[in-house]
C-alpha cells in the first residue's frame, strides 16, 4: 500500500524524489506492515457517517490471531510512532500522539493528525478551497483512537472519538465469546450500506450556489428512497457484485432529473428575451 500511494516532489535540479515526510512515515511503518498481515484474520465490520454540520465519523473492528505478537501490536505500534514523532519534525508537524483511556484490558492509542498540512507535505500543495473541503470532511484536526480488546482490534474517528470507541466495545463484544464479534453474523464477504440523502445533505454545505437543488434532491432521497444495500460475496474462488435499488429510488432520481432538465430549459429560453431588452436599452 505504501508503494502504491507514493507521491513524489520535484528537488532543486527537477528531478523526483520522495518527500521527506514519506519517507520518514514508511520506514516507520516499515517493521509493522507484515506483522499487520499476519496478525489479521481477514475478518472486518465499518461504519462510516457524514453528519450535518459535522465532520466525518468512523468505527472499526478487526478480527486479529491470537499470540502476544498480535496483541501487543497496538500498544508497540503507538509506542513506536509517539517515539518517531518526538524526535522527527516533518512528523511531528501533522501528527500528534497520545496514550489514551483504558478500554477493556487495553490501553487505547489517541492519534491527531492535520489532513491537509499531511497532503503539503507529501508534496502537494492544497489551495484555499482545497482546504475549506478538507476542513468540512475531517475538522480542523481529525482525531483517532485505536485499541485492542481480546482478539478484536477496535478504532474509532472525528468528534468524541473516545466516546465512539467505547460504544464500539459495547456493541461487540461478547464476554466469553471467541471471535467476538457477537452478535453480529461475519461471513465470507463485504456488505455495505450507503444512503444517498445522507449523503447529499452533507455535500450541500460544500456548494452553497447550488445548495436549493441539491436541498431538494437530499430531502427526496431520504430515509428508504436514498438506502442502497451492496454486498461482495466470496464462493469457489469467484467474488460476486450485488446491488439492490428500489424502484421508488429510480422514480425519485428521475423526478430529480426531469425537474432540473426543466428549470435548464426554461433558463434557456429566457435568455435570448433578456439579451434582446438589454440591446434596446
Amino acid at each position: 500500500m505504501g508503494s502504491v500511494l507514493e507521491t513524489t516532489a520535484t528537488d532543486a535540479d527537477g528531478g523526483a524524489q520522495s518527500p521527506a515526510f514519506w519517507n520518514d512515515y514508511m520506514t516507520l511503518m516499515e517493521g509493522y506492515s507484515d506483522r499487520w498481515v499476519d496478525c489479521l484474520r481477514g475478518d472486518m465490520v465499518a461504519s462510516f457517517d457524514l453528519p450535518e454540520g459535522g465532520s466525518f465519523l468512523f468505527t472499526e473492528a478487526f478480527g486479529m490471531n491470537g499470540g502476544e505478537t498480535c496483541q501487543n501490536l497496538v500498544s508497540e505500534m503507538g509506542e513506536e510512532l509517539a517515539r518517531a514523532v518526538d524526535e522527527n519534525e516533518e512528523l511531528s508537524n501533522v501528527y500528534a500522539v497520545e496514550k489514551g483511556p483504558k478500554i477493556g484490558d487495553s490501553k487505547a492509542v489517541v492519534l491527531t493528525f492535520d489532513m491537509a498540512k499531511m497532503v503539503e507535505q507529501m508534496g502537494t500543495t492544497v489551495d484555499q478551497q482545497g482546504q475549506e473541503m478538507m476542513k468540512s470532511l475531517y475538522g480542523e484536526t481529525m482525531t483517532g483512537v485505536i485499541s485492542t480488546v481480546d482478539d478484536v482490534v477496535i478504532a474509532a474517528g472525528g468528534q468524541n472519538a473516545t466516546d465512539l470507541l467505547r460504544g464500539l466495545v459495547k456493541s461487540l463484544k461478547a464476554p466469553g465469546t471467541m471471535p467476538s464479534f457477537a452478535p453480529l453474523d461475519v461471513g465470507p464477504g463485504l456488505m455495505i450500506g450507503i444512503n444517498l440523502g445522507e449523503i447529499l445533505t452533507w455535500v450541500k454545505s460544500l456548494a452553497p450556489e447550488e445548495a436549493e437543488d441539491i436541498e431538494k434532491a437530499a430531502a427526496g432521497l431520504s430515509g428508504e428512497a436514498g438506502r442502497i444495500p451492496m454486498a461482495m460475496t466470496f464462493v469457489d474462488e469467484m467474488a460476486s457484485f450485488e446491488m439492490a435499488v428500489s424502484l421508488k429510488t429510480i422514480s425519485t432520481i428521475s423526478a430529480i432529473a426531469e425537474e432540473q432538465k426543466a428549470k435548464r430549459a426554461k433558463a434557456a429560453a429566457e435568455e435570448p428575451e433578456a439579451e434582446m431588452y438589454e440591446e434596446t436599452d
